[in-house]
Formats: C-alpha cells, sequence, structure tokens
C-alpha cells in the first residue's frame, strides 16, 4: 500500500514535470510566434506605408487637374545624347490626329499611321478620350526662374498601338548631360477646342519663339538689357502673356487646364509680401536707379491680378479672387509709400512703376502701369460684393484728371512717364496704353454709371494720332 502510494506520488511528479515542459515550450513558441507575428505587422504596416507613400508620391506626380481636364509633363534629360526616342506613356488604338501646318491649315489624319514633325499642338484622338500634345522644350538651368532655352527638333510618330516622341538637338557644341526635356500633354472626355478658330489662335501663339512653358510655369525671352543675357535666355514671367489668347479661348477645356496650371504655377512663386519678384536685373533700372534684381514690377504684377479675376469671373473659385487680392493689397500698400503727389490737388497720385524693399527713393510712373492698377481695382470691386478700393481708386483717378492735358504731345501722342522732378518723357507703346485706357473707361462706366472726362480726353487723342500717324508710318515702311 505504501509502495502504490509511492508510485502514485511519483506518476503525479512525473506528470507535473511534463506539463511543467509542456506549457514552458508552449509558451516559448507562443511568444516565437508572437515575435513573428510582431514582425509580420511590421513587415505589412512598412509595406503598407510605403505603398501610401508611393500612391502619394503618384498623386503628387498625377499631374494638374481643372475642370475634368488633366495636364502632365513627361520630363528627364539628355544625359550626353544628342537624340532620343521616348514612348508615350498610354496605348492608343485607332487614333485621329489634328494639327495646324506652317500654312495655317488644318490637317486631320484619320485612324492610320502618322509622322508629324516639330508640331505646336497635336490632337489626338483615341476611344472616348482626346489628348493634347504641345510646348515639347528642352533647355538647362541658369539660376532660380531663369533658363537657357536649347533648340531642338521633334517628331510624333505613331504605328499600330504605339505613340513615340523623338526629340534631337540642334547645333549643340557644348556637353548634352545638362540639358532637361519637357512635354506636356493634356487628357480630356471632350474636344480640347471648341472650334477651329479657337485651336489656330492658341497655336499661332505658341509657334512664337519668345514663349516657353515648362513644368514649374510660363517661361518668356529675356530683353537684351538683362543680367544675366542671353538671346536663348528665357525668365519665368509673373505677366502670363500666353494666357490672355487661353482667356480669349476660355470655352475651350485645354485654355481651361492651362490657364489654371499656370496661375497656380505663378502663385507659388509670389513671396510673403504678395507679388512675384523679378529674377534678373535690369541695366537700364541699375544704371537710373541703382535698382538690383527681386524689384517689385507694378505692371506685370497686376497683369497677373487681373488675369486671376477674369479666371474667377468665368468660374467663381474664390481661390482666383484671393490671389487678386493677394497681390492689390501689396499694390496698395506700395503705392501709398511710391508715388509722385499732385501738389495742386489733394488726394491726388500717380503710382510708381517700380520697386524693391531694400530700395528708398522715387523712380517714375508711365500711364500704362497707373492705368494697369486702375483697371485691376476696378475690377475688383466690380466683381465683390462689397467695393474695398472706392478710396484708393479716387486718388489714381485724382492723378490722371489733375495731369490729364500735360500727358498730350503736340501731334496727339500721349508721354510715355512722368518723372519725380514734374517732366515728362520716353517714348510710349503704339496701342498698349490706348488699350489700358478704354477698358479703365469701361470699367469705370460699369462701376460708377458713367463716363470719365479726362480718360475720353485721351483716348480721343491718342486713337487720332494712332489712326492718322502711326499707320500711315507702318504703311510707309511695308
Amino acid at each position: 500500500m505504501k509502495i502504490n502510494k509511492i508510485k502514485i506520488k511519483f506518476n503525479i511528479f512525473v506528470l507535473l514535470i511534463t506539463l511543467s515542459v509542456f506549457l514552458l515550450v508552449l509558451d516559448t513558441k507562443i511568444t516565437a510566434y508572437a515575435e513573428e507575428a510582431a514582425k509580420e505587422t511590421e513587415a505589412v504596416k512598412e509595406t503598407n506605408e510605403a505603398k501610401k507613400t508611393e500612391e502619394t508620391k503618384e498623386t503628387k506626380e498625377d499631374g494638374f487637374e481643372f475642370k475634368g481636364s488633366k495636364l502632365k509633363f513627361i520630363t528627364g534629360s539628355f544625359d550626353g545624347k544628342d537624340s532620343l526616342d521616348i514612348d508615350f506613356p498610354i496605348e492608343m488604338k485607332d487614333v485621329s490626329a489634328e494639327y495646324i501646318d506652317e500654312a495655317a491649315k488644318l490637317i486631320s489624319i484619320e485612324k492610320k499611321e502618322f509622322n508629324i514633325k516639330n508640331p505646336n499642338i497635336v490632337i489626338l484622338h483615341s476611344g472616348e478620350k482626346y489628348y493634347v500634345i504641345t510646348a515639347i522644350n528642352a533647355y538647362k538651368d541658369v539660376q532660380d526662374n531663369i533658363i537657357d532655352k536649347v533648340n531642338i527638333e521633334s517628331e510624333i510618330t505613331y504605328g499600330k498601338t504605339k505613340l513615340k516622341i523623338k526629340l534631337k538637338l540642334k547645333n549643340i557644341k557644348d556637353e548634352n548631360k545638362d540639358i532637361k526635356y519637357s512635354i506636356c500633354y493634356a487628357s480630356m472626355d471632350e474636344k480640347p477646342f471648341q472650334t477651329q478658330e479657337a485651336f489656330k489662335l492658341v497655336d499661332m501663339k505658341y509657334k512664337l519663339d519668345k514663349h516657353c512653358i515648362i513644368p514649374d510655369g510660363y517661361y518668356y525671352q529675356m530683353n537684351p538689357r538683362s543680367v544675366p543675357y542671353k538671346e536663348s535666355y528665357f525668365f519665368m514671367q509673373g505677366a502670363i502673356y500666353i494666357a490672355n489668347t487661353h482667356l480669349e479661348t476660355i470655352d475651350s477645356k485645354f485654355s481651361q487646364a492651362m490657364t489654371a496650371k499656370l496661375i497656380d504655377d505663378t502663385a507659388k512663386k509670389l513671396n510673403d509680401e504678395g507679388y512675384y519678384p523679378i529674377p534678373y536685373r535690369s541695366e537700364w533700372l541699375k544704371a537710373d536707379y541703382n535698382i538690383e534684381k527681386g524689384y517689385f514690377d507694378t505692371r506685370w504684377n497686376l497683369d497677373y491680378a487681373y488675369i486671376c479675376l477674369r479666371m474667377y469671373e468665368k468660374f467663381q473659385n474664390e481661390k482666383y479672387l484671393e490671389l487678386a487680392d493677394k497681390v492689390l493689397t501689396y499694390y496698395k500698400k506700395y503705392a501709398n509709400q511710391n508715388a509722385i503727389k499732385i501738389p495742386y490737388k489733394e488726394d491726388a497720385y500717380l503710382v510708381m512703376d517700380y520697386g524693391a524693399e531694400y530700395y528708398i527713393g522715387m523712380t517714375h510712373s508711365s500711364l500704362n502701369h497707373h492705368l494697369m492698377g486702375l483697371k485691376a481695382l476696378m475690377y475688383e470691386d466690380l466683381l465683390k460684393e462689397k467695393p474695398v478700393n472706392t478710396e484708393f481708386i479716387k486718388k489714381m483717378l485724382n492723378g490722371v484728371e489733375a495731369t490729364c492735358n500735360s500727358w498730350i504731345k503736340k501731334n496727339g501722342d500721349l508721354e510715355y512717364a512722368i518723372f519725380v522732378n514734374g517732366t515728362y518723357g520716353l517714348k510710349d507703346y503704339p496701342d498698349l496704353t490706348l488699350n489700358d485706357l478704354r477698358d479703365c473707361q469701361a470699367l469705370h462706366e460699369k462701376l460708377y454709371k458713367s463716363k470719365n472726362a479726362s480718360l475720353e480726353t485721351l483716348i480721343v487723342s491718342k486713337q487720332a494720332w494712332y489712326d492718322n500717324v502711326y499707320k500711315k508710318q507702318v504703311s510707309k515702311k511695308k
């Protein structure tokens, strides 16, 4: 009996040891499994994070979208080569193409292979989608917001389902490794241009060598009196001249998307004060006023504000009104400190064309710059529920009214600018100031329900000179 009890106790002891070992092994396996599961979870988490990052990256690089139209850029480097064959990133079947040839004739190609050399704008139609290929450029970076545009030949070829874009550098003697290329393409579900006339008008502007569009914005050929300067240098132009053509054809989907994209590009370049500083030095402004690069050009910044206001009127997107207001708020602050005060009329002044944060002094006031300020401020008040510029507009109009007759030359043409000492001088543009005067008068009538007598006097004089003197001079030269 005693022996049996001992056996039972022993068996229980063995059982307990076995159970303990089993639990220990089980615990080890559970711990290992948990660690492995944690590693897998972490790995999955990292994969998901990477995927999310990749998705975010794709989203950021997915192009610019506006009203259902999407703009993208194909970019890269020549990397020492003098020619490249680039595959278009979208396969297309049964493609039809349209483009404008050198004779300004619309060429249509229906669902067959094609080869188009040096196109400005090519419209492709495949299935339910339309595509636009344009702004094929090569360039080198010079400094912030300045590029050196490189001459290239381009060729778009289509065969079966493959579209290729061939690029070849022209007359390049130095190394090619720093030369970049960019190709803009847009996609949309309807025709890019509402009419053939709209297509031809935009294409005509894109043919001009002085315009250049690359991924970060609109660039314009630099003036010979700029520093730095080469004939092939282009600077980012905040006034976005090409947008004025797009706004004339704003019912077209391509014009809508491109205008919105270029406005956004310039918005990114506005400084904290609210304006786009000019990225080069003007030899003229340096010599006359000791102004360096980074200065405030009233005309070009007001042009940008005006474009934003036109987009706001068309699409009622508050973003465009806010951008215009940002520039105009700085302009009013600047004008209060940088204007020629008319001594013989209270609250009358003419705003200076140029200034800079570091510059203490006065430049000059040209009529076209001053009128551009009036245009933008009156236009903003016309679009806003409650006018915010009434008092300021009055001061600027007072300046024009007080000096009205002094602007008119003996032959009817207008002086370009008034200087701090009260003298007038420099040669006015043939029609820029005239157009500004007309625009101001039209806005004045809409806003105040009457014409301004001084604006009308200047319009009549400039128009008579334009018709009777300028046109005859141009005719003789022909």
